[in-house]
């Protein structure tokens, strides 16, 4: 048996397995494939900005922030997992159950939809825009780049400072536009792209940081939690770093 240190091992058998086992099953090939595209266009390219340009009060590892990311995304996935007692998990009693299900799920909707009227009435009265857009399960790429985009905001990007936070800000978003970096951050000889990340269709708003956005799955909220106590809890369900934040 050959022992090897995790930092020699790399996040590669991370994204391997999270293909291969987490990724809910109605997410499509294609979808999947996308998945794999985002991570490779943007996550090794935050990791080294996050090294070589900012300033981390709780140092970290590459691996620690990659298993952060992939264990925050993995939570925004609910809706492409497939019920127990989904037509594709089972064959018998379909009419009544779905007729069940139908009824429940409408209720849901209504839940919902009061649930986002109440968030719009109270961010309205707090002075904080509700940004609503076309988000949806059926509009797959641009929920799962959504998903990305929120992930990697909190888990790689959630361990640096204040003035971290401005740069890798204006980094992020250059990326999402499908740009390569600029002369401005030079992340050296390991930073080898095979092109330009993919455009992003995410559209998250350009008003205020990334940092100040919440994605609750068909909205960007924006101001919808303190940045302090944003990273205390979002890191906390990334499973990482809590109570040294604390």
């Amino acid at each position: 048996m050959v022992y090897v240190e995790p930092v020699n091992v790399g996040w590669q058998p991370l994204l391997a397995s999270f293909l291969q086992f987490h990724v809910p099953k109605k997410v499509s090939v294609a979808g999947k494939a996308h998945i794999e595209q985002l991570f490779r266009a943007l996550v090794p390219a935050c990791l080294l900005f996050v090294r070589k340009f900012c300033t981390e009060p709780v140092p970290t590892s590459d691996l620690s922030l990659v298993a952060a990311f992939l264990r925050l995304f993995e939570s925004l996935l609910d809706e492409f997992r497939v019920a127990p007692d989904s037509p594709s998990s089972s064959s018998g009693g379909e009419t009544k159950r779905g007729s069940a299900r139908g009824a429940k799920g409408g209720g849901k909707k209504a839940a919902s939809s009061r649930a986002e009227e109440a968030m719009a009435a109270a961010a309205a009265e707090m002075g904080r825009p509700v940004v609503v857009s076309d988000l949806n399960v059926s509009n797959e790429t641009k929920f799962l780049e959504c998903a990305f985009a929120f992930g990697l905001v909190w888990s790689v990007g959630a361990s640096i400072d204040g003035q971290g936070r401005v740069a890798f800000d204006q980094f992020l978003r250059t990326l999402m536009d499908g740009k390569l970096p600029t002369d401005k951050w030079d992340l050296g000889a390991r930073y080898a792209p095979e092109g330009p990340p993919p455009k992003m269709g995410c559209a998250m708003p350009q008003q205020g940081m990334v940092y100040d956005y919440l994605f609750d799955k068909q909205v960007w909220v924006f101001g919808a939690l303190p940045s302090h106590h944003a990273a205390m809890y979002l890191l906390c369900l990334g499973g990482w770093g809590c109570s040294a934040l604390v």
